[in-house]
């Protein structure tokens, strides 16, 4: 177990270890299992290792938990008598709230009551404990988990008939696999003889049963982390893991990374300042030898749109004084909200600045209905998929003959639904001869889609070209069960260019494994940051204060934390009581402006 501080060199201490394998140790790449957090690592992990080998290193079993796990599930599930295929679509978080619609109104569940988005979250938790729709009601508690624990088992036969596995299924799916089947396990744990797992306190249940069951034979384990980042309580992530790291394995040895390679002296104690005060962690003594740095900035405003002014005036200064390039600056805060006066205050002043976990790529519209098209042609029992597409472009198919297709789909007798099965059936015939790029091409001319959207006006053309660079990430795959398990599987973080030259604006929580020289932490105020749903309750307060030190660490040289003293919040004002972390940052570390 390596606890590494921020900034101490983790992902080099990966890398370094995983290409002396190969190197010097002569182990097989294929033999190794390296886990990471999120894509863009693993792109970055095979970019440093490929410099430090001088070639070109392919790593098949490097990637996230869902990537791996979709990997072998593709090549195992035709074997178990789980109910799905190898060729299973993987629903989104859309489609599976479209899913748990379906499952309301089968139980004739008032939708407005029984909010489908907090079902999903339940429904997730549940799967990330590793807890079945058979076990969920032994712990449903209340009127709305006994509601969850009736939608529960009809959300998984909907998923099932769909031949589709949500994101949590491809976690829960594996493990259960290899548990019941000793024969799989066995075969994998002979394959990944060295397993190395990145970011070990962001682990939920799923991930740490996964990991350990492949571990029990050669116990060759190798986990990073650091339980000071553990910020993702809300996904199910549960760190004490790999507080617990030694008493899983008693014989593990433990390596403390505590030079701090990133950031200013006085960044680096502010931040020790801050994390001290949690009393579950644990303990090591962050240190640098860089530079002392400049003062932590702290900036009282007058309210929201005076931050945002202090942020825009701020950047421009240092940038024309500094001659430093915009993409050296971020603005962090604690919910996507904050975004909006950030937006308009860079708009006005000319500054060029790019939104990380905005609207996603993948959840436009002209883009979910196309992936709707290739989905049917890969499982026409996706009812999910059905509903959203049958009457894309319209086809004058009404409301009751839609109702109807919640139920047997395939049964239904209509002229205009008979039509759609036909088109369906060409468009699965003209799959087996052509590449998913060009059955993208072909679904789109084919229904009209094409001239639908075509309408003259510039969202239009836009969201044509939408279509068209679909078809660019689609060219990119050897199959189209591949195609839509890649899309599936992409990360808000993914889509960011660290060479775009522009101010990026985003949440704390997207902000993890990335660095600047500049740093903005704004709605640094009582109830915002910490969150009000957090500050009665001492162990998420912990974790507000974990996720206040990883902001505060993704600054190299300059760090400004900033708090209004009102602010609007859901149309009314809220008088602003400066954050408890700004406060615990002692005064000679700190200037106030």
């Amino acid at each position: 177990m390596i606890l590494a501080g921020a900034g101490s060199g983790k992902t080099r201490a990966l890398t370094h270890r995983i290409a002396y394998l190969i190197k010097e140790k002569k182990v097989s790449p294929f033999n190794i299992l390296a886990i990471t957090f999120t894509n863009k690592a693993a792109e970055e992990m095979i970019s440093r290792m490929s410099k430090l080998m001088g070639r070109e290193v392919r790593l098949p079993w490097m990637g996230t938990f869902h990537r791996q796990c979709v990997k072998i599930l593709r090549k195992e599930l035709n074997h178990t008598d789980f109910g799905f295929t190898s060729s299973f679509i993987i629903y989104d978080e859309q489609d599976s709230i479209s899913a748990i619609k379906q499952a309301l109104k089968e139980l004739k569940l008032d939708l407005k009551k029984h909010n489908p988005s907090g079902i999903a979250g339940f429904i997730s938790g549940a799967k990330a404990e590793l807890v079945t729709a058979e076990d969920y009601p032994q712990y449903a508690a209340g009127y709305f988990q006994k509601k969850v624990a009736e939608v529960y088992p009809i959300y998984q036969r909907i998923l099932k008939q769909a031949n589709a596995l949500d994101f949590d299924d491809l976690l829960m799916v594996t493990v259960q696999m290899f548990k019941r089947y000793g024969e799989i396990l066995k075969k994998y744990q002979q394959l990944f003889q060295y397993i190395l797992v990145d970011e070990y306190q962001d682990t939920n249940q799923a991930q740490y049963e996964l990991i350990h069951l492949l571990a029990a034979a050669h116990r060759n384990i190798f986990c990073i982390g650091d339980d000071w980042q553990a910020i993702y309580s809300f996904r199910g992530a549960n760190f004490r893991n790999i507080i617990n790291f030694e008493k899983d394995y008693p014989n593990a040895k433990l390596i403390r990374l505590e030079q701090n390679y990133r950031s200013s002296k006085t960044i680096v104690e502010a931040a020790q300042n801050i994390i001290v005060k949690n009393l579950l962690r644990s303990d090591k003594k962050l240190w640098t030898l860089n530079p002392e740095g400049p003062p932590v900035s702290l900036v009282e405003c007058r309210d929201e749109r005076d931050e945002a002014e202090f942020v825009a005036s701020e950047i421009q200064s240092i940038h024309r004084a500094l001659k430093l390039a915009l993409k050296n600056f971020v603005v962090l805060y604690r919910t996507n909200a904050q975004s909006r006066a950030l937006e308009e205050v860079c708009l006005e002043h000319g500054l060029p600045y790019r939104i990380v976990g905005g609207f996603k790529f993948y959840e436009r519209r002209e883009v979910k209905d196309m992936l709707g098209y290739l989905r049917l042609v890969v499982n026409p029992n996706d009812q999910v998929s059905l509903q959203r597409v049958i009457n894309v472009p319209p086809r004058g198919i009404g409301p009751a003959v839609l109702a109807e297709l919640s139920f047997e789909p395939l049964s239904v007798k209509h002229p205009k639904i008979a039509d759609f099965w036909d088109l369906l059936s060409e468009f699965r015939t003209y799959a087996k001869t052509h590449d998913p790029a060009q059955l993208i091409d072909h679904i789109f001319k084919k229904t009209g889609y094409d001239q639908w959207l075509d309408d003259g006006t510039e969202q239009g053309l836009s969201r044509i070209e939408n279509v068209k660079e679909l078809k660019t990430v689609a060219k990119q795959a050897s199959s189209l069960e591949d195609f839509l398990a890649q899309v599936a599987l992409v990360q808000e973080i993914d889509n960011w260019d660290p060479h775009e030259d522009a101010l990026t604006l985003m949440t704390l929580h997207n902000a993890k494994g990335l660095e600047f020289p500049v740093v903005f932490i704004a709605g640094m105020e009582e109830g915002l940051f910490p969150h009000s749903r957090s500050i009665t309750e001492p162990d998420q307060l912990e974790e507000e204060r974990r996720l206040c030190y990883v902001g505060m660490t993704r600054a190299m040289d300059r760090l400004y934390l900033i708090y209004a003293r009102r602010r609007k919040v859901f149309g009314t004002i809220a008088l602003g009581i400066r954050s408890r972390f700004v406060d615990d940052v002692p005064a000679e570390l700190a200037t106030i402006i």
